[in-house]
């Protein structure tokens, strides 16, 4: 099992100090694997504390800056890890910087025949209800990555609706062999070069934030069937920013409980120790790492 993640900026930097630390510190049989740390900065010295000394620092090459869709970067993140890890590991753990890993994340590990893990989206946003025709923009997607027409759905986390098989990307896991991701951001390019596609479907400020999202779904699901992707249960990815909209039957109140939580703003870190219980463990953990991060480490040196 190998983790990559990318900072794009000074809070993503900082909490990825955090996630790293978090790896090690609670990650179980995994607390020793390696960890790619990409960033957009083309400083790599950013002098990030590893007890492992096993996280590589990697300048992220160029991506389309330009890109009629958001998150460009963290999609050429993903291929640039695929294609360093395709003959080193079964498992790539694709992890955004503002998560933490709170338990040993065995549920990534992919064994058998599985081809991937992966959460269904916390909510339904883009998605399509499980028994909707496929509108013109998932059309579009679908025959772009030749992917078959879904008879199978998931639920969406917070607001429990029955969609047609979309997945959540804060963390993730698949295997870099089956060159998924490359086909992702080709899958992408070309899509993004019919300007019909971009003028009806990307008009609006949605459809552009969850592209990326929506192509590596259908990517994902024409390479291998729904039963090839293991589904991560709720511990997983579990968004703390959406605390409150979580029914009472279903939401987490102890980090013990949880183990990779999201929490998508580094201003809501305080916040779910203040919010969650916690052990003395993992509290003191949090706070002497937070103690000890000064302003200076914020800060990309040479």
């Amino acid at each position: 099992m190998i983790f990559a993640t990318l900072a794009t900026d000074e809070n993503e930097r900082r909490a990825a100090q955090f996630l790293i630390s978090s790896i090690r510190q609670y990650a179980g049989c995994y607390r020793d694997s390696q960890i790619l740390m990409y960033s957009t900065s083309k400083e790599t010295t950013y002098p990030f504390r590893d007890s492992s000394g096993n996280t590589s620092q990697i300048p992220l090459s160029e991506y389309p800056a330009n890109a009629p869709y958001f998150f460009a970067d963290k999609v050429q993140a993903w291929v640039q890890a695929e294609v360093l890890l395709e003959n080193q590991t079964d498992t790539l753990v694709w992890i955004d910087p503002l998560c933490l890993v709170l338990r040993e994340p065995g549920q990534f590990a992919l064994l058998q025949d599985n081809a991937a893990a992966f959460r269904p989206v916390h909510i339904q946003n883009i998605g399509l209800s499980s028994q909707s025709p496929l509108d013109y923009f998932w059309q579009a997607i679908y025959d772009q990555c030749n992917t078959p027409r879904q008879t199978e759905s998931v639920e969406s986390f917070v607001d429990e609706n029955s969609i047609l098989p979309y997945f959540n990307t804060h963390c993730f896991s698949i295997n870099p062999k089956l060159g998924v991701l490359r086909r992702t951001a080709q899958n992408l390019k070309d899509l993004t070069q019919n300007s019909q596609f971009v003028e009806t479907c990307l008009s609006d400020h949605i459809h552009k934030i969850f592209l990326f999202q929506a192509v590596l779904s259908a990517t994902v699901l024409s390479c291998c069937s729904l039963s090839k992707i293991q589904i991560l249960t709720p511990d997983y990815s579990y968004p703390f920013h959406f605390q409150e909209k979580i029914t009472l039957q279903k939401r987490i109140t102890d980090l013990s409980k949880i183990t990779t939580l999201v929490y998508e703003d580094f201003g809501n870190l305080e916040k779910l120790f203040q919010q969650l219980k916690s052990s003395e463990e993992i509290r003191s953990w949090y706070e002497n790492l937070n103690s000890t991060l000064s302003p200076l480490d914020n800060n990309v040196t040479s």
